[in-house]
């Protein structure tokens, strides 16, 4: 199929004021933190941020008054258009794995949260 791999999708609570993502964003950048994919929903108050390296970005995010509420485990896995977002998420159905958040990066790879301990065969249904 095509590349799949594992990085960490870390969880924050960031204050609902204007211009705190940009903020937040820059402490990233400021500790070369990479962020090539990044969803919120304003209404829960907790962003999600694709990150490079999670204990850097959950130092920044502090020094900026933004909480960990979680980090975990995600499958990235390279598509190409919906026909590839669709094969990742029929494999991954074929193979039992269950999903619980979907979103695309800047790059148009797909992030999936994997349900359990399941990451590992995830990577491998993706990838073979």
């Amino acid at each position: 199929m095509g590349d799949a791999r594992r990085m960490v999708d870390l969880q924050l609570r960031v204050a609902s004021e204007r211009g705190s993502m940009a903020v937040l964003l820059g402490a990233f950048d400021a500790v070369g933190v990479e962020v090539p994919g990044l969803f919120g929903v304003e209404e829960v108050d907790i962003d999600h941020f694709l990150v490079s390296d999670a204990d850097a970005a959950s130092a920044a995010a502090a020094r900026m008054g933004a909480t960990e509420v979680r980090r975990r485990d995600v499958l990235v896995a390279a598509t190409k258009g919906r026909a590839g977002i669709t094969d990742v998420l029929r494999r991954l159905a074929d193979h039992g794995v269950s999903i619980d958040m979907v979103y695309a990066t800047f790059g148009g790879e797909l992030v999936v949260g994997i349900e359990g301990d399941d990451i590992d065969r995830a990577i491998a249904a993706v990838a073979g």
